[in-house]
């Protein structure tokens, strides 16, 4: 899995460029990345980039050309809640040996299915623990596929 990238691991040492925070597609396709399996974009609209003359060029395709097998990406803006939910369940399920597209449609339906449990929520700093009070043992907040649809998996088979 890929987490992140450093200035160094492009090779542009102390440049300002490499240094603003910033890690772009044309960055991306430079690096080599045949050894990565899987990408993991779970930020907002990963999936997405500027139509050219030669296609769309994107995150998606800077991981591609630097040879990664496949990605996990959101096409528009995706709940940080909601999100955190399905990507914590799609990681267990591919520690638990599913294939990626299962893990996928897996975490997908739970979120789907999903009733807001206190203990989710403990010792958790980032969210907001009466986030729970606000839904009744029938609710399932996530269900909208504005929520769970925005993660298309590329090359996964």
């Amino acid at each position: 899995m890929l987490y992140g990238a450093a200035p160094t691991l492009l090779g542009r040492g102390d440049s300002d460029r490499a240094n603003d925070g910033v890690l772009t597609a044309m960055e991306i396709a430079q690096l080599d990345l045949r050894g990565l399996d899987l990408a993991v974009l779970s930020a907002c609209q990963t999936a997405l980039g500027d139509v050219t003359g030669e296609g769309v060029f994107g995150l998606q395709r800077g991981f591609k050309k630097a040879g990664a097998k496949s990605l996990l990406m959101s096409l528009w803006k995706v709940d940080d809640t909601a999100t955190r939910l399905l990507m914590n369940r799609f990681y267990a399920n591919i520690c638990n040996g599913m294939s990626k597209s299962s893990a996928l449609n897996e975490a997908q339906k739970y979120l789907r299915e999903y009733t807001p449990q206190p203990e989710t929520f403990d010792n958790d700093e980032m969210f907001d623990p009466t986030f729970v009070d606000d839904f009744t043992p029938e609710e399932h907040p996530y269900d909208n596929p504005h929520f769970w649809a925005a993660f298309v998996l590329l090359d996964a088979i």
